[in-house]
């Protein structure tokens, strides 16, 4: 998996169209909405500011869902794992 995804942050500058090849690569399907996986790839320190809506856009919101997912996952499968500790 380390080869698709390198592929995958190495096109996050290229195109819209390279990029949204590489994440269907990874997850195994197209990409609903790139911009999503573009800002979620996108490190909290780079902050851009959105002239439409003159207000900053940052990752911070959806690398706190993804925290919450993932803790969500990892309890579910050690309270399956270790049913009895």
């Amino acid at each position: 998996m380390a080869i698709p995804l390198f592929g995958l942050f190495r096109r996050l500058l290229g195109s819209d169209k390279q990029f949204r090849q590489a994440v269907a690569t990874v997850i195994g399907q197209d990409p609903q909405n790139s911009r999503l996986y573009q800002l979620a790839f996108t490190h909290s320190s780079v902050v851009k500011q959105d002239p439409g809506a003159g207000r900053h856009q940052s990752n911070e919101r959806l690398e706190f869902l993804g925290d919450a997912v993932l803790g969500t996952v990892v309890a579910e499968y050690l309270f399956r794992k270790f049913p009895y500790e």
